[in-house]
């Protein structure tokens, strides 16, 4: 721990946070050249989180990151042209990089991401508010990835099998995209140790039968702003009285027959479930916790 020469690491500057890491922040970074020297200086340092923003260059010089100890990388708020000039721009940080985010990026749709399959500790990866098109091909479920933050893009679906073979995934964040639909196949069956799905924003109509099936984990559910008109028992019964949390704001809900199994059931575990009926007009803005059997005459 502890931080390098200050002058040596402009214009990068260093901070010791309460826990005693070591943090380090470059900001408005023009030239590779600077970049690449503060990094020189911080070699052989434990360096907990490298932080990069408001920069713009146009590529990671190879070997940047040699003899770096960096367990989180965020990059944020910058124009980069390439990732690396050749394929090594992550080299050197194989056995400590446990966290890369890149939010509110430039021309991420031309970075390749051939490097990070070495990156044997990866735990979390976030690529948001990056205009992504489609999902990259990042060669990476070998790796130990708990958490895959892809928010704020522009998907308009997933593949298949995107995610299958991600067993220890956790968290799934695609909210504020353009996703119509989305398959069970995507993600790993049983999904073991997924605890949140977050699609909320995108342009899902209605869920596979089969969407959370085999999901004892999930907890976390994020569905609002979603053109949903009704949440059918059967998709959501493997897991509706094991969750804390079931969001549907923003949703055109229609509060008919389909829907009474939602006051009918016992909410065991239920913290929160949000979200309100927008038809028919008798029921219009009612929360979905606040409709009673008494409600559905007719069923």
């Amino acid at each position: 721990g502890g931080c390098p020469s200050a002058y040596k690491i402009l214009p990068c500057k260093c901070e010791i946070d309460s826990e005693g890491k070591t943090i380090i922040n470059c900001g408005n970074i023009q030239l590779e050249e600077d970049l690449s020297s503060a990094m020189f200086a911080m070699k052989n340092q434990k360096i907990y989180m490298l932080q990069l923003e408001n920069s713009s260059f146009m590529f990671f010089p190879d070997g940047l990151f040699m003899d770096l100890k960096v367990e989180v990388l965020k990059i944020k708020n910058s124009s980069i042209f390439s990732f690396g000039e050749g394929n090594s721009a992550l080299t050197g940080l194989e056995d400590t990089l446990e966290e890369l985010r890149v939010s509110d990026c430039t021309y991420v749709n031309n970075w390749v991401w051939s490097e990070l399959s070495k990156m044997k500790w990866l735990r979390t990866l976030e690529i948001s508010g990056s205009n992504l098109l489609e999902l990259p091909n990042l060669n990476i479920s070998h790796l130990p990835i708990e958490e895959l933050n892809f928010k704020n893009n522009f998907f308009n679906e997933l593949p298949f099998q995107a995610f299958k073979k991600f067993t220890k995934l956790k968290r799934f964040s695609f909210d504020y995209n353009n996703i119509i639909d989305i398959m069970r196949s995507m993600l790993p069956m049983p999904a073991k140790n997924l605890e949140a799905i977050s699609l909320s924003y995108n342009k899902i109509k209605r869920l596979p039968i089969n969407a959370f099936d085999q999901m004892p984990a999930l907890k976390y559910l994020y569905l609002g702003g979603n053109p949903m008109k009704t949440l059918n028992e059967d998709v959501f019964k493997p897991v509706w009285n094991q969750l804390k949390m079931a969001l549907f704001h923003s949703c055109p809900l229609v509060c008919d027959c389909q829907i009474l199994w939602i006051p009918k059931s016992k909410q065991s575990k239920m913290v929160l479930i949000g979200g309100t009926c927008d038809s028919p007009m008798q029921l219009k803005d009612k929360r979905l916790t606040q409709l009673l059997p008494k409600h559905f005459p007719s069923c």
